[in-house]
This record gives C-alpha cells, structure tokens and sequence, in this order.
C-alpha cells in the first residue's frame, strides 16, 4: 500500500489509537480507533479547499450555492438518514466540509456514496438552488450586518470583499446560456480533488482496517497541481482593508433594541501562532470577570449588560489572510450617553496590559496553561460526528504531530508573539462601529477627541490586572489508587453525626479523575415560620450568587463550579470541580453566608427585590407550575404558595433581610456528602471549617423543619382557580392519585405502571405522566394535560383523563405475556445501568440524603423487586387501587376565554420561552400588566365540583397527617419501618370499613 503515515502525539490518559495518512494522490486522513467504544457509531468529515474565497468576482455566493446543491444531492443525504445516520455539507470562506455519522456496519457503503459524490462531474438541478429569502433571512443578523460592513472595505483583488450573496436572484432569472451552472462545474473540476482534500475517520473497527478502507475508495480521486488555487496565502493582510476601516466610525441600522459598540482589530492570521496563542492569552485578560476587571467596571456602573471578546472561529475573522480581534460591548441606554467613559475605560484597560510587568504576564499565562492542559485532559470524552469535524480543520491547519492538541493547549510562552500582539492592539488601527436601532445609516470620521483619548490613555481607578489564580489544581494524584485500590462500599459511609450535621463520604473508585462534589443543605426553621422569610432565602441565595460571581470568577476558570437553590427548609449549595482547592472555594462560599448582608444598601437589595419579583412572576404565570404549587399546599403540612411569597417580597426592608441573615445561620443543621477524589480527613475539615465559619448551633424547635405529609381522602377532590395571566386561554389540569406508603415492591408496579402509561400518553400530546415519590414515603403518581379554555374545556379535559387511567387497567390486561416481559427486562436494565460520571453518582445518593431514606442501593433493590413482578400483580394493583383506596386530587387552573382586546394586547402563550424575534418588550408589558393585580381566588363547589376546595388550611385542617420525619437520621431506618407499618395498617382498616 503506497502511502506515508505519521503517528500524532497524544496524552497518556488517551486510550484511542491514532494515524495520520497521506495518499499518493494527496489526500490526507486522520483514522481513529476507539477500542473501547460503546456504541457501534462510525463518524466521518471531509473538507475540501473550496469555499466563498475561490468564487468568481462575478459570482458571488457560487460556492454556498453549491454547497447547497450538495445537500440536496441524491447520491449521499437521503441514503444516510435512512440508515438511521445524519448528515451535512457546510460551506465556509476557505473550505466545504461534507460530514455523517452511521451505524458502523454501514461505514463502507456511505463511504462509497460519498466518493461518488466527490467524483459527479454531471450538470446539477438549478430549482434546487437555495430560495432568496434564506439569504435575505441571513443578512438580517446583527453579526453578518457587521461582516457586510467590514467586506465593503476590503481591498481590491482580497477575496473577503465577497460576502453579499443577493446577486444570485438576478443570476438565476438572467442566465440564458446556463453560465451559473457551467460556473459550479467549473468550480468542482478545479477545487474538488484529492490534494485539496482532508479527511477524519473515527470507528471501533482497527487501523489496519480503516486504513484499507482509505486506500481502497478515496486513492481513485483525481488531483490538480495548479497553484493558482492558493492565491489567498500569499496576500499581505496588512492591506486587506482600505484606509476607511481605522479612519471613520460607522453607524449600522438593526432591527434590534440592543445598541452595540465594535471595536475591530486587523491581525495576521494567528494560526500560525498556535503553540503560543497569544490571542487567547490577551482575550483571557480583556474578558475576566475578576475585581478590577473591564467587565465589572463598566457592569457596576450599569453602562453594559455584555461583553465578547477574541476572534471568532467563523472563516471570515479567521482565515489563512488575516484575523479580526473583536471586542464587542452591549450597551445600556445609559451606557450609550456615557460612550465617551465606556472608551475611555477600554482604552486605559489594553494600556493597563501594554503597560504590565512582563514577569506577572508570564505568571498569567502559566496559570492560563495549566488551566488549558487539565481541561483538556480531564475532559468530557467528546461526541463522534463533533469530534471529527474539529479533528478535521486540525489535521489541515496544524502539522501531524500536534494535531490532537494543536487546538487546546497553550503548548509553550513566546514572550514575542505576545508582545507583538499587545503592541497591536495599542494602536489606533482598529475599526469602531455602533449598531443600533434608531440611526441613520453613515459613516463619519472618528472624532478627535476619541483619537486624543486613545493616545494620551490614563490610568482609571478600578482597573488592575488580575493576580494569579489561586484556585488552579496542581495536586492530580488519583487517592484510591494510592490508597491500594481497596473495596469499596457501594453507597457513601457517614462521618460525622452531631446535633449540628451529617457528613456522608465515598472516595470515587470508578470515574479517576481529580474532581470532586460537595453537597450541601442547610436546614433552618426559619422558613416554616411565614412566606416572606421564605421569599427571603431565595433573595438569600441571589445576593450570594451576585456577591461570588466577582470573588469566585478565578475558581470558575479554573474549572470550580457552584450552584444554589432556595429549598422548602432552607438553601442547598453544591460546589464541584478539581479538588485540589475545593475547599478554597467552600471557605470563601460559607464567609459568604455570614456577611453577605454588611455592606447592603437600599438601592442593591431593591434591585435585587425586582429581579426576584420578576423571577417569581414568570413562575406563577405558567399553569404547570401553577398546578404542582397548589398540589405542593394540599399533599405538604407546611408550604408556602408560591403566590404568598411573591406578594411578600414588596415588604422585605433591609433591616428584615439582616435579622433573617443572622437568624439562619445562628440555628441549623447541615446535611452533606463529599463524593469523589476526596479523602476523609480532608472532608471532615471541609465540614468542620463550614461549622467553625457559620458558628451555627443546634435547632431548638425541630417542629418547624418535620416533613409531614396529608392523607388525601378516599374518592374525588376538586381545586380549582383561574390562571393567573389574564391573557393566557390555555387551561391546565392535573389528576393526582395517591398511594400511599411506598415500599419498594409498590414502587416496582409503579413503575412498570407509569412505563406502560407513558407509551399511551406519547400517543396523546394533551397528557404528560408523572410519578412522584412525596415526602416521608408517600407515593403517589400524577397525570396532567393542557387544553384551550372554550368554556368548559377543563371539567372536559379532567374526565379525559380519568378515562384514560381507567383504560389502563385493560391495557394491562390485554398485554401479551412477550411484550411484558421484554418490557419489564429494559427497565431491569435501565435501573442497573452504571452511572455515566460522577455528577449522577453524586446527585442519586444525593437525592436519598434530601428525602431521608439512605437507601443508596434503591436502584439494586427495585430491580430485585421487578423481577418477581408479574402482569397478574400489576392487574391486581390496579383493581385494588380503584376498588379500595381510590384517593383522587384534581388540580385545576382555568384559562381567560380570549376577548378581541385581550388578543390584541399581550402574546398570551407562557408555556414556552419567546422566540428570538419577539421583542423583549412582550414580557415587560405582561409583567406591567399582570403584576400588580396577581390574586389567587378559589372556585366555590357547583353542582358538577361537589367536592371542591375552595378554602386549603380548612380542608387540611381534617386530613390525617402520616407520622412526620426530623431532619436528623438518628435510628431512622428502624423508625420509618415502624411508621410505615402503622400507616399500611391505617390504609387497611379504612379498605375494610368501605368494603363494609
């Protein structure tokens, strides 16, 4: 076989074999073997040397038109996705890429479709050329409106001056002799060859294997020697754009509200510069977050609301001619009448980097790289079809050897490359453009006391260059494997037990990476105790989030994550990430806790007062959520209405949010579980530091934190109110059915049962399944649908459903023993299915440590439980279920028969998110419009709704409440036994009495 090859270098922990290949004919091919890959899935991606820059001056937009043709092509696309693969062609400014993922037995076959492909040298169908208004629907974005401008200033014989493709309408309606079609030929017979060819393959199947394949079906491709094809890389790209591009400031009409300011810089294409990549050092410095950043200076003053940094991936910054740094700011109205500081503050910032100790950059960028490499190792292994085609645009742009890493890692520091690249940018070379909503088109020279400003650029308090990043990990060693590898429990071992916490630890022995998860949960009795100390913790955790977002920044680039959610009883953290300084992370979070309200002022917390008003009221505009609110009330002893807390938020003062803030640390108990490259010492500190910081004690009314859940009756109960978004017709109904005590054999019928169901409900887009295993071991399972409110449609859209529960059990019935079985099988399987990383490890025993079950084998148990589950069980469920404890909760909320002004006046879909061309000003004025008058009113009982709910603390008030839990789990595995067993012998008695 006569070919070269060159084998790539890779990092140790890479398990995947790799082969640079060049055919004699000049094609060049990556293959790459995944020995131990899961799913038999072959990926493939091609570029061709071929894009908008080789069109013909008269034919602008040639080659996206012929990448058009191609996916329209019978040869390849249609054949693909009937083999249940996917596939594209993608045209760019330098390259088209042709691109599948198939079944790997169907490898060859989609290979040999695609060769053809390449090899038709016979005419295309011209009524498959693209329809105008695609392409008048792409020059309408704000980023190609940007592209355009700068395109017309390109210089004469620069092939990026060829972006406007609207003249392919007149070429399609004048041309007689069929110019256009013998221009697309003409374009395929010079540029579709061999030699301009790069090729990724990645499968299971060998080298060796894959390597024949190469051979055999890509080394018969023609090739053209001319050089003429490669005009591109010899032009200067310090005169690819005329004078005009620094000289003037262009003002750019957009469709859009936001106004944006660009300033663009014209730099040699940095491909070169790869090992160093000093753009993406200097992007790293103009775009971080830290105190004395840009970012924060100009967010605090309220001038921006976003920022994008770097030069784009797209072929039109970045190509083999030149590339364009962008620095990108969206500005508020306000920011738009303070341009002139928001300038003034950019430039003083790239001074601020010009100006910086070159020992400090080097410190930088060190940090930079090492963040680079352990991301890069530690990765995500990427998806197939993804991962060729990046892989693909390396093997051309980089040499052999570093095409695996060539685009991640910051391989070495070039004090020069560096250096020059500053220098660039502290030049007044760049071209300034303002897009906005309400201007006139133009151009003007930039005004002189812009240009005074740039070159007598002063320092400005409150911009500093950052330290070096304390947060990034150095320690990677794995400590199961210096521990020995020992045996492992398979769930997490307690710690600590105190009055005060838990601790639940498991030293990771499957995924082997240096990350770990910290989870916790701190209880507090504040939050039973009134809805606006319960608003108060969600205002709680988006203080700490707005407070850490600066202090934290360092950690997140370093790959140190956090997260908050306001639960029911308190507030829940996680923090994960490399361990090496998790518990940097964890000290600065908890300090935070404890102060976040010492430097509060007025104007903050109402700020922060209307964006949880806003937060809250998006939520209670939507039914569904609406629905789960009510039913939260009903089936919980203590919860609050989301509606409840949304109208307290308005009488939060600072001094109440203060005493809540004292008051919820001074009284917790913390729940937490360590999992992953942790050992146990090092946990236990964590977990000490955390107690020693919030210098918390023991809570001395544990009533207000017991988990008590209310029986519902036996028979139908109805709730029912109006939607709270008086312009939303759609009404939403939830049946919810209550079990009872769960156990885990109920719980394999329930969800054998809901598997079953949900087949049906697939077939029924007006019904969604739910099943919910509630608080204290109650289950229960939900079936919910939406309809649009006619009168009526609700009390329709209810007995549909209920309908539908009563087929079931004659679906069950009728269901042949196979399909069962096989059925029960996969979910069997389903429930034994290895964790795919840590986060799910982690968040499964997670979830057993938040509903105080510690049953961290569940998924083991209920698979146990499966297998001696037969159909005649589920049959006798059913028929038990309706004949003895049938305990029904119809939840209701009813949408606003739609007016003639109602329609006009708001979009009235809350269901789903805005498209991205309704204006943001739909949802300002729903919010104007609703927010002021949200009342939630209880429907009284009709002659249909005997049993409705029109008051919940009275129809509570005579509910049974199942045995409560506390938050702490001394001996609860023997009590909830017990409690259980009293609640199973309630439910029978009562069964016995209706049967008499």
């Amino acid at each position: 076989m006569k070919m070269e090859a060159f084998i790539p270098d890779k990092l140790p922990d890479d398990h995947k074999e790799y082969k640079c290949l060049q055919l004699l004919n000049g094609l060049r091919a990556l293959i790459i073997s995944v020995p131990d890959g899961e799913l038999a899935t072959a990926a493939l991606a091609l570029t061709v040397d071929s894009g908008s820059f080789n069109d013909p001056p008269k034919y602008k937009g040639l080659s996206y038109a012929l990448g058009h043709l191609l996916r329209k092509d019978k040869l390849l696309m249609p054949h693909v996705d009937d083999l249940g693969g996917v596939c594209g062609v993608t045209a760019d400014r330098e390259e088209t890429m042709f691109h599948f993922k198939v079944p790997e037995q169907h490898l060859i076959l989609c290979l040999m479709r695609l060769k053809s492909l390449l090899m038709k040298r016979g005419p295309l169908e011209r009524e498959l050329l693209p329809p105008m208004v695609v392409l008048k629907l792409m020059t309408e974005d704000c980023n190609t409106k940007r592209n355009m401008l700068l395109a017309s200033l390109a210089a004469d014989n620069y092939p990026h001056g060829q972006y406007d493709w609207k003249n392919l309408s007149d070429l399609q309606r004048q041309d007689p002799e069929n110019a256009l079609g013998a221009m697309i030929q003409q374009l395929r017979r010079d540029n579709f060859v061999a030699n301009r060819m790069h090729l990724c393959l990645q499968s299971r199947l060998p080298l060796e294997e894959l390597e024949q394949m190469i051979y055999h079906h890509l080394s018969v491709l023609p090739v053209n020697n001319s050089e003429s094809m490669d005009t591109a890389k010899r032009l200067d790209y310090r005169h690819a754009f005329r004078a005009e591009f620094h000289k003037r400031v262009f003002y750019v009409k957009s469709k859009y509200y936001n106004c944006r300011l660009d300033l663009t810089w014209l730099l040699p294409s940095v491909r070169q510069y790869y090992r160093c990549k000093p753009d993406k050092f200097v992007t790293s410095l103009l775009d971080q977050e830290g105190p004395g950043s840009l970012r924060l200076y100009l967010h605090r003053r309220r001038w921006t609301v976003m920022q994008i940094v770097g030069i784009d991936d797209d072929g039109f910054d970045l190509n083999s001619i030149y590339s364009l740094f962008k620095l990108s700011l969206t500005l508020t109205d306000e920011g738009y009448q303070h341009i002139d500081e928001v300038l003034a503050a950019v430039f003083a910032y790239i001074k601020l980097i010009a100006a910086a100790d070159p020992a400090l950059l080097r410190s930088l960028y060190g940090k930079l790289q090492t963040i680079a490499f352990n991301n890069f190792r530690f990765r995500t292994q990427p998806e197939a079809l993804e991962n060729v085609k990046k892989l693909v645009l390396n093997s051309k742009y980089y040499p052999a050897k570093d095409v695996l890493t060539a685009g991640d890692l910051l391989l070495e520091y070039n004090e020069q490359h560096i250096s020059e690249m500053i220098g660039s940018l502290n030049k007044l070379d760049f071209n300034l453009a303002i897009t906005m909503q309400n201007v006139v088109e133009q151009n003007v020279p930039m005004p002189y006391t812009w240009q005074k400003m740039f070159r007598e650029s002063k320092p400005i308090e409150g911009l500093w260059l950052p330290e070096p990043n304390p947060f990034v990990a150095e320690d990677l060693r794995i400590f199961w494997l210096e521990q020995g590898q020992p045996e492992l429990s398979p769930g997490p071992q307690r710690l600590m037990n105190t009055n005060v916490c838990e601790l639940w630890h498991r030293l990771d022995d499957l995924a082997l990476q240096p990350k770990a998860i910290f989870s916790f949960y701190f209880v507090s009795p504040q939050l039973r105790q009134s809805a606006k100390k319960s608003a108060m913790c969600s205002l709680y955790a988006n203080l700490l989030e707005e407070q850490l977002l600066e202090q934290l920044y360092p950690a997140a680039l370093a790959g140190i994550t956090h997260s908050f959610i306001a639960r029911d009883k308190g507030l829940e953290l996680k923090v994960r990430g490399y361990n090496d300084k998790l518990h940097l992370a964890v000290e600065a979070i908890t300090q935070a806790m404890v102060n976040v309200a010492d430097n509060l002022d007025e104007c903050t917390l109402y700020s922060e007062r209307e964006n949880l008003h806003m937060e809250f009221f998006h939520e209670l505009i939507m039914q569904k959520m609406q629905c789960r609110d009510i039913r939260e009330c009903l089936i919980k002893e203590s919860h609050w209405l989301h509606i409840d807390k949304y109208n307290s938020i308005a009488g939060i003062t600072l001094v109440d949010f203060k005493t809540f803030v004292q008051k919820f640390h001074a009284e917790l108990y913390i729940h937490a579980l360590c999992e992953g490259n942790y050992t146990e010492e090092s946990a236990c500190n964590v977990m000490n530091g955390v107690i020693n910081r919030l210098q918390c004690r023991a809570i001395r009314e544990p009533r207000f934190v017991e988990d008590r859940v209310k029986e519902m009756p036996l028979g139908s109960s109805y709730i029912r109110c109006y939607s709270l978004n008086k312009h939303d017709p759609k009404s939403v109904v939830m049946n919810y059915y209550q079990i009872g005590p769960n156990t885990t054999r109920v719980h394999a019928i329930l969800l054998l049962l809901v598997g079953i169901m949900r087949r049906r409900t697939a077939e029924n887009l007006r019904h969604r399944l739910y099943i919910n295993v509630c608080l204290n071991g109650i289950v229960g399972f939900s079936i919910g649908g939406k309809t649009l409110e006619t009168g009526g449609g609700a009390k329709t859209l209810e007995s549909e459903i209920d309908l539908f529960r009563m087929k079931t059990k004659n679906i069950v019935k009728r269901l042949k023993t196979k399909p069962f079985l096989k059925f029960r099988a996969a979910l069997i399987a389903a429930k034994l299915a290895p964790d795919q990383d840590l986060n799910m490890t982690s968040n499964r025993h997670w979830d057993e440590i938040l509903n105080g079950d510690y049953r961290f084998d569940r998924n083991q148990q209920l698979a146990d439980a499966l297998r001696t589950v037969t159909k005649a069980n589920l049959t006798s469920f059913l028929f038990g279920m309706e004949a003895e404890n049938n305990r029904k909760l119809s939840i209701q909320v009813i949408g606003h028969i739609p007016t003639a002004n109602s329609s006009a006046n708001t979009n009235g879909s809350t269901d789903s998110p805005q498209s991205p061309n309704c204006s943001s000003n739909c949802q300002d004025n729903l919010y104007k419009d609703v927010s002021q008058r949200l009342s939630l009113v209880f429907l009284p009982r009709d002659g249909v709704h005997m049993n409705a709910i029109a008051d919940i603390d009275a129809f509570k008030s005579s509910l049974y409440t199942y045995p409560c839990t506390t938050s702490r789990p001394n001996s609860r595995k023997n009590l909830r036994v017990a409690r259980l067993r009293e609640a199973l012998k309630r439910t029978a008695a009562q069964a016995e009495q209706s049967s008499n």
